[in-house]
């Protein structure tokens, strides 16, 4: 499901498969920001339909440098240089992440489970993480392409911070991302 998301891995590395070989490599790594401390799966019937990836914003600058040296060790040779030029596209495109925010990485459900309110549970778990943690909000970026999740976060109380727009280079199509965020009252 991680890899399904506009925008993602696969759409950097143009290759889902690669996508695959990276996340299970950094889902492995300590200190990644893709590691399971940092994972909260939703299940039903013994199988994973959803999952979230979130981290307190202080620590965004310190793991995302090992997560990318520990993408580069996953991928393979061919692989490696989309990787380097396309995700520093990607991520310069990108607007800081404040310390003081629970900042969701990653938001995904299963197309077949989708509209039975698992997004929004998983969501609701990451607003009382923030509560319970005195945190200002809880934030996230959406790709500009993916007009269902810009909804969906609308619905859930998320509002519009900042858009970051790009041009086509370096082989990534034309985009952007829209910064949402939620306050934390009380």
């Amino acid at each position: 499901m991680i890899t399904d998301t506009p925008g993602g891995l696969p759409d950097i590395l143009g290759s889902r498969k690669g996508a695959l070989r990276i996340v299970r490599k950094v889902f492995l790594t300590p200190g990644s920001l893709f590691g399971f401390p940092h994972t909260l799966v939703a299940e039903a019937d013994g199988t994973v339909v959803g999952e979230m990836v979130r981290l307190p914003g202080s620590l965004w600058k310190r793991l995302r440098w090992r997560t990318g040296l520990g993408m580069l060790i996953g991928t393979g040779p061919r692989e490696a240089w989309r990787l380097v030029w396309r995700g520093s596209l990607a991520g310069r495109a990108m607007p800081p992440i404040p310390a003081d925010v629970l900042y969701v990485v990653s938001l995904s459900v299963a197309a077949a489970k989708r509209g039975q309110g698992i997004g929004a549970g998983l969501l609701a778990n990451a607003v009382e993480e923030a509560r319970a943690a005195k945190l200002r909000a809880v934030a996230l970026d959406v790709a500009f392409s993916n007009d269902g999740a810009l909804r969906f976060y609308l619905r859930q109380g998320f509002s519009t911070l900042s858009e970051r727009h790009h041009r086509m280079a370096g082989g990534l199509p034309a985009g952007g991302s829209i910064r949402m965020e939620r306050r934390i009252s009380g």
